[in-house]
């Protein structure tokens, strides 16, 4: 879906985050120390053949 997604983003660790969506996207969430759990073990090298997407809580919060 080449069409609606952006440009891959770093944040300040150099860290990648894949595209942001040009739609709504129903997501879970936890509290913010679980999800920081998850998401740092999701960069470790065993889990280097997954495709994980992140919504920043800008994202999180858009309604259209």
């Amino acid at each position: 879906m080449s069409e609606v997604v952006g440009a891959d983003m770093y944040d300040k660790t150099g860290n990648g985050h894949l595209r942001i969506i040009g739609f709504p996207v129903p997501i879970l969430k936890g509290n913010v120390g679980v999800i920081k759990s998850i998401r740092e073990k999701l960069y470790e090298p065993e889990f280097s053949d997954l495709t994980v997407v992140d919504f920043s809580d800008l994202a999180q919060g858009c309604k259209t």
